[in-house]
């Protein structure tokens, strides 16, 4: 029955690490992973930016929808507010501790329903300024801006 063990493989005696030892090291390695695709996209969001002069095209230039681009702030603005409600106000001010799902079942939905009217506003607004180019740079800095939120340390 003893015919086949387990050669030590350390001078401790034992064999190898341990299922914890390899458990915590692939949670290591998946979170430098995920912050390392978090930072890429967070550079190619800045790379956009830049080189397109965003803000200021967005503010400034005469071809820009301004209706349509009025009602996709207005949309971001409302996403802001709910985003912090959750992330801020609901775990640190009122300290509830049950999960959003059942606190506040009807967040996540509202959240998607205006983040789709976001971008379909934000697409009509800029469509005239950069063409088929649009989708493209707004998935880009939107990419980024979701996940720059890996470097906010309690969230």
């Amino acid at each position: 029955s003893n015919a086949y063990r387990r050669v030590p493989t350390n001078a401790g005696g034992s064999s190898g690490r341990s299922f914890e030892d390899r458990r915590k090291r692939q949670a290591n390695v998946e979170n430098i992973s995920n912050k390392i695709h978090a930072l890429f996209w967070c550079v190619l969001a800045g790379f956009t930016l830049v080189q397109t002069d965003f803000l200021h095209t967005c503010f400034t230039s005469p071809d820009v929808n301004k209706l349509y681009f009025n009602l996709a702030l207005v949309c971001i603005a409302i996403n802001t507010v709910i985003g912090l409600y959750l992330c801020i106000y609901v775990p640190y001010i009122a300290r509830v501790t049950l999960p959003w799902s059942t606190y506040c079942p009807r967040m996540i939905p509202a959240m998607t329903g205006v983040g789709t009217l976001c971008g379909i506003f934000s697409l009509k607004a800029l469509w005239p300024v950069w063409g088929f180019l649009t989708p493209i740079i707004l998935i880009s800095i939107s990419m980024g801006a979701i996940f720059s939120l890996h470097f906010i340390p309690f969230l």
